[in-house]
């Protein structure tokens, strides 16, 4: 926008000799002067303040005051500038963003500002702004929708926290991982997360962690503020950060109630710092439940006992199988006893019927049903060898994924890494300790291996290690 130059009579020329006692200048040159040097030093200004003594006189003019805590400052706003939707904005006691240049109003001598646009500030305004990004970050598809996420690691091998190294957030994040699972390990990637230069800090950092990728996850986490502190993940660049992470981001950031363009971005919205580390990564307890279970499920289904059962039913089919031969060899002897009974009663009707029941003798029979038994027999043997034969197969297999997911097992035992020569740090408390950083000389702390702890005392003040790789 072009704007009039000063007066000529303000300029001051190079070498002119300034005011003096025998030689003053006029108030009307003082005024040009000033309001030169106003022109000439702010002619394009964006103001954000809140509307006093608005005015509108009969020309059509709007003049007012805007004033913040410290500072106030006449402005004019002429009836050729004024549009539908200035007119409304201006409102006693309403914030607005407005733009103008400086001036000094020489019939009065006072400084102004000349406006020539206005809209709307304050929360207002950033709220707008922040929603015009939000559609175009969505337009783009930096957003993650549910089918995007990605699955969440259930036992991580290592956590990456970005965050600032100084405040309340990195704190709570291993307060809750330590209470939960202490033996995963933890590598802090330092940024601001407030201030003008936070966005580009924070999407340096995923940049580092891109670039080492040593985690398979990562907490992307700020303790509460207000919304102007949360302003950083609500930017353009720490979204399309979030985005672009190899592996899956959650974030906690503010209190429960607030959210961010970033959170969007993420895999799982933890809302709080704590929160996000107790979606990090499961309960100690709850794993060696989840242990137990599986161990009584494998001991359910291992091939041993379904071995067992198995020979326990064959023996029962076996015990039924004798109990009924012995039934079929034992009535007719029943029957022929019986019949003799009654041929002695009826001799001559039961002639016949004995001569039949003679020729099913058991003496006579027993031969045949013997021969039978006997395949019976032999078959349940050969069934008994081929079933043993395949159980054996099958208990050698079971005994080989038995083996493994005991070794898996192992793996997750916590006091499989103290067996390596690994020692657990406690304070007199009991709490974990993952370093020494802080501790005074002469505090009491227990040192406690795999099968043994000791007591043990301080001696001097903790040395920082330079570790490869860190």
């Amino acid at each position: 926008m072009d704007f009039p130059p000063p007066p000529a009579e303000a300029a001051i020329p190079e070498g002119a000799v300034l005011p003096s006692r025998t030689a003053p200048w006029s108030v009307s040159r003082l005024v040009a002067v000033l309001d030169g040097l106003a022109r000439t030093a702010c002619p394009s200004l964006w103001i954000e303040g809140e509307v006093l003594d608005l005015s509108t006189p009969a020309s059509g003019h709007r003049y007012f005051t805007l004033r913040d805590e410290r500072a106030m400052i006449r402005c004019v706003l002429f009836a050729r500038s004024l549009g539908a939707s200035s007119s409304a904005l201006l409102a006693p006691g309403r914030t607005v963003l407005v733009h103008g240049r400086a001036a000094v109003y020489q019939a009065r001598g006072t400084l102004q500002l000349i406006i020539d646009h206005v809209e709307e500030g304050g929360e207002g305004a950033r709220q707008r702004q922040l929603e015009e990004l939000r559609r175009a970050l969505a337009a783009e598809g930096l957003f993650r929708s549910l089918e995007e996420r990605r699955p969440l690691p259930g036992l991580p091998r290592r956590i990456a926290v970005v965050t600032s190294p100084s405040g309340a957030a990195v704190r709570d994040v291993l307060r809750v991982l330590g209470r939960r699972l202490p033996l995963v390990p933890v590598r802090l990637y330092a940024t601001s997360v407030q201030g003008v230069h936070a966005p580009l800090e924070i999407a340096q950092a995923f940049a580092r962690f891109a670039e080492r990728c040593d985690a398979d996850l990562v907490l992307l986490v700020r303790g509460g503020g207000s919304s102007e502190d949360l302003s950083a993940f609500n930017t353009r660049e720490v979204v399309s950060a979030v985005r672009r992470c190899p592996v899956p981001v959650i974030t906690g950031l503010g209190h429960e109630t607030d959210r961010t363009l970033a959170d969007l971005a993420a895999d799982l919205d933890g809302t709080t710092p704590s929160g996000a580390a107790e979606r990090a990564v499961p309960d100690r307890n709850e794993l060696a439940a989840r242990i137990e279970g599986l161990r009584e499920r494998l001991f359910a289904h291992h091939p041993r006992r379904r071995l067992d059962e198995r020979l326990l039913r064959l023996d029962e089919r076996q015990g039924q199988l004798s109990a009924a031969v012995r039934r079929r060899l034992e009535r007719p002897a029943l029957v022929l006893a019986r019949w003799c009974e009654l041929s002695r009663r009826r001799p001559a009707p039961l002639a016949a019927l004995l001569r039949r029941l003679e020729a099913t003798r058991p003496e006579r029979t027993a031969p045949r049903i013997e021969l039978r038994l006997a395949a019976g027999e032999q078959r349940i043997t050969e069934a008994r060898g081929r079933l043993a034969t395949a159980m054996r197969a099958r208990l050698e297999d079971r005994a080989l994924r038995t083996g493994s997911l005991a070794g898996a097992l192992r793996g997750l035992d916590p006091h499989a890494v103290l067996a390596r020569g690994y020692a657990l740090v406690f304070n007199r408390e009991g709490d974990l300790l993952r370093d020494a950083e802080g501790l005074p000389t002469g505090t009491p702390l227990v040192v406690e291996w795999s099968r043994s702890r000791v007591e043990a005392t301080t001696t001097a003040p903790a040395v920082p290690l330079e570790r490869r790789g860190s």
